[in-house]
């Protein structure tokens, strides 16, 4: 993401010091121009669209079938513990008593959980996104509210 940093604030990569990512912002060091507030938003819009993540659900026994999903969590909740976007599935294959298998799609890096429990964080790479399963303390530690004193 460094090379899309650089392209938008027209400096060489190799002069970009420190990023830090914020909510709904990335605070960029320079090499002699100091920091800057660059939107993600923005950067998510000159990066070039890449194929989604395919995330597939399916119940291995007749027991495990339901209804499958995958959410994106979007921050904390009182009565959920997480607030949560939930994804339409791209395809589903019905069993007797419900969902045998749901694929989804991502396209958005963050962090996700599904119906069967699992957390997991996505990024973007050159090629598309990729994930690998997490915790439920990283996914909280990462919401939680930050005190400054």
């Amino acid at each position: 993401m460094n090379a899309q940093i650089a392209a938008h604030l027209n400096v060489n990569e190799s002069e970009i010091i420190r990023v830090e990512e914020w909510s709904q912002v990335l605070f960029v060091v320079v090499t002699g121009k100091g920091g800057r507030f660059v939107s993600k938003r923005v950067i998510r819009q000159e990066i070039k669209v890449v194929a989604p993540l395919t995330w597939t659900l399916t119940a291995e026994i007749r027991r495990q079938e339901g209804k499958k999903w995958v959410a994106r969590i979007t921050g904390t909740d009182a009565k959920y513990g997480f607030a949560r976007q939930f994804i339409n599935a791209k395809s589903v294959e019905w069993g007797k008593v419900g969902m045998k298998k749901a694929v989804f799609e991502i396209d958005a890096p963050g962090y996700y959980q599904d119906s069967d429990g699992d957390y997991f964080k996505v990024w973007a790479t050159e090629s598309g996104f990729d994930a690998e399963v997490c915790s439920y303390a990283e996914v909280k530690y990462n919401f939680a509210e930050k005190v400054h004193a």
